[in-house]
Order: C-alpha cells, then structure tokens, then sequence
C-alpha cells in the first residue's frame, strides 16, 4: 500500500520528542507505522516510521497532522534541517521482512 503527503509546515512538540507535518494526504490511507519517506535528492532518502495522524477539525487546509517519533536533540537537529515544506512524501507499508 502507497499513499502520499504534501506537506504545508513542520513544527516540534519537544515535551513530547514528536516532529509534527502537517499538510494534506493527497492519495491512499496513511496510518501509525507506515514508513515516510524523504528524499535527499533522486538517489538518496531517509526513512521514519510514523507514529501517529492525527485530523484538524476545522482546518480544511491543511487537515492532517503526522508524528515522527525522535530520542535525540541531534535526530530533532536533523528533522529540522530538512527544512521540509510544500513537498510531496511518499509513504508505504512498513515491510514485514527484510529487504534482499
């Protein structure tokens, strides 16, 4: 399963060691522990498993928000400097078994 993100901000909830996107889900059903993809550049991307959506009532905008858990102030650093913003994400199934 495959669906897709655009997403409009980022923000951290640092009490909580949560980076937020929110956007919009454009294609597919995005659920906690689908795996968000981003990419670096045509060959590189990093990977995150998501740990939650969440809906905005009353935001049709910008409806959806999806939480990346992180343990370190250098992995929050990191998400930060992405600087992720009106770009589409690619999110899938979280794989089962490894990849050969």
């Amino acid at each position: 399963m495959r669906a897709s993100f655009r997403v409009a901000s980022t923000f951290a909830l640092e009490g909580r060691r949560l980076f937020v996107l929110r956007g919009r889900i454009l294609d597919g059903t995005v659920a906690p522990g689908m795996i968000l993809a981003v990419p670096f550049n045509s060959a590189v991307h990093m990977t995150a498993p998501i740990a939650g959506v969440e809906g905005i009532d009353g935001d049709s905008d910008v409806p959806t928000r999806l939480t990346i858990s992180y343990s370190t102030d250098t992995e929050l650093a990191l998400w930060r400097g992405l600087n992720i913003g009106d770009e589409v994400l690619e999110i899938t199934e979280a794989s089962s078994s490894p990849a050969v």
